[in-house]
């Protein structure tokens, strides 16, 4: 699926306009087969307006208190395979690097279920969950 993060503004006299048009590569990881995450924008304070375009710094995968994500990802079909994943060192070490601080929630009873404060927003378009 071709993802693209657009994000507008103004210029000087306040005329809208395109900041950003820049396609986003899914992150995937081996611990999670078949899954697939886009960041598109977040932060992990109030945004700044007017805006650049650049997008601001996320360095977690979660974001802090007052932060937000923005976020698009497939979830791939419940197979056995997956649950029956043979978690390794540099499975987690890669998790750790394109997904920082996930693995610091994840439920271990619950694959994929995850535990923090944040306030999650789920639209299923297409499947089920």
């Amino acid at each position: 699926m071709d993802i693209r993060c657009v994000v507008t503004g103004q210029d000087k006299s306040g005329k809208s306009l395109i900041r950003r048009d820049k396609g986003v590569q899914p992150v995937t990881v081996a611990l999670i087969p078949g899954y697939e995450s886009h960041r598109l924008w977040g932060s992990d304070s109030w945004p700044e307006l007017p805006s650049d375009g650049a997008g601001p710094l996320q360095p977690r995968y979660f974001p802090a208190k007052n932060g937000f994500r923005f976020g698009f990802f497939t979830l791939p079909p419940a197979t056995k395979t997956r649950t029956e994943q043979i978690v390794t060192a540099s499975a987690l070490e890669e998790m750790q690097e394109k997904l920082p601080g996930m693995t610091d929630v994840l439920e271990p009873d619950h694959p994929g279920v995850h535990t923090t404060d944040s306030v999650d927003f789920d639209v299923v378009i297409s499947g089920e969950v």
